[in-house]
């Protein structure tokens, strides 16, 4: 068993010097490469192979800017009850959302966009039943300013 790991000793080492100035090669040929291709490329080329190598199923801002942006939630609701002014609860809300809008959302979520919109004063809850707030009549410019007073 000694007289195999001998020759393979020497065999590892034969190679090692073979490969001593291979590997200063290798060097010298990667120093000569780096020279002539520059490390970093520049803001146009890091650009144009930006928009080669994009993945598919990924949009370039134009592409974004194009797409039509549905309405939220919230305006959809707030639509919604315009047309139903006797009020709706959420389930008839999330309901009436998937079939007319296409939108399928959670009852979370649409529970917390009306409640936002309570809060806002755009929506008015009585008991289960969302609906619009009550319109108060302008008030006309003599009931806006208090009476002067003169002293």
């Amino acid at each position: 068993m000694s007289k195999v790991k001998d020759l393979l000793v020497a065999r590892r080492r034969e190679i090692e010097a073979e490969l001593g100035p291979l590997q200063a090669e290798l060097e010298q040929i990667d120093a000569a490469l780096s020279a002539i291709e520059p490390k970093t490329p520049t803001r146009k080329e890091r650009r144009r192979t930006a928009t080669k190598e994009k993945p598919r199923g990924t949009r370039t801002q134009r592409e974004k800017a194009k797409r039509k942006r549905q309405p939220s939630i919230a305006d959809q609701s707030r639509g919604l009850l315009e047309q139903n002014p006797q009020g709706l609860d959420t389930a008839e809300i999330a309901r009436k959302l998937e079939e007319s809008h296409g939108r399928k959302a959670t009852m979370r979520t649409i529970s917390t966009q009306l409640s936002a919109l309570k809060r806002q004063g755009r929506l008015r809850q009585e008991g289960r039943l969302w609906r619009l707030p009550i319109s108060k009549p302008e008030a006309s410019d003599e009931e806006a300013e208090p009476a002067r007073q003169e002293t």
